[in-house]
């Protein structure tokens, strides 16, 4: 960040210190805190010293921050920017190598760490205790949910209301007419009947519309696994 000063003594204009900013500055930290737990205050940090950069004057002066930062990170087509801040970078960035740990099965990385932690998605006891590759990887699948979901073979790795598998979001996180006096731990397995969707059993759970979206799933014939939206 030495650079930082050697910049500021020179003229630049407005637009040259935001492009240094954007190609430059907050792109420095982005392999060390995708690849390791970096502490979030340094990133913080570095975001500080990329506001006072643009500000400043080229003689060390303090200047005046005429617009929020929050709103100098927003998209061009909102009105800001399209500054991104290092901590929007790493959850994506560490979301691709939660989607490779996933899916390329032969993978070296898989092959270690399956062993003893297996799928990222029951990692909720493993994540205090793993390692710091462990950690990374769940910490990048919490932003790999929300675009991925199962494909449905015989149901028995998916918890019915708590996992992903019809649509964009879990069933307990909908507002829809759902039997909440019935037990939510079970799995799909349970509405299926002989390979097929068991519409009585799905008319007990949940409502008219629910039931003929979830009849509607194909089967697939690999075994369970996550799937892009």
């Amino acid at each position: 960040m030495s650079m930082v000063g050697v910049w500021g003594s020179k003229l630049l204009s407005l637009a040259g210190k935001i492009t240094l900013v954007k190609s430059v500055l907050l792109s420095i930290p982005i392999f060390h805190s995708t690849l390791s737990l970096f502490p979030k205050k340094i990133l913080y940090e570095v975001e500080n010293m990329c506001r006072s950069f643009i500000w400043n004057k080229s003689d060390g002066r303090v200047g005046i921050h005429y617009v929020n930062w929050e709103v100098m990170c927003k998209p061009k087509k909102c009105g800001g920017l399209g500054i991104i801040p290092c901590l929007k970078k790493l959850g994506p960035l560490r979301e691709k190598l939660s989607c490779r740990y996933g899916h390329q099965k032969m993978s070296l990385l898989h092959k270690f760490l399956f062993q003893k932690y297996g799928p990222i998605i029951d990692a909720e006891t493993a994540k205090k205790i793993g390692s710091v590759t462990w950690k990374i990887l769940y910490n990048g699948d919490k932003y790999l949910k929300p675009i991925v979901r199962w494909s449905v073979c015989n149901g028995r790795s998916i918890q019915a209301y708590k996992d992903t598998w019809l649509l964009d979001k879990s069933i307990e996180r909908w507002p829809t007419f759902v039997n909440s006096m019935e037990d939510c731990n079970h799995t799909v397995d349970k509405f299926i009947t002989n390979g097929d969707w068991d519409v009585t059993v799905l008319q007990k759970h949940f409502g008219l519309d629910l039931v003929h979206m979830i009849t509607n799933i194909k089967f697939s014939k690999v075994e369970e696994k996550t799937s892009w939206n």
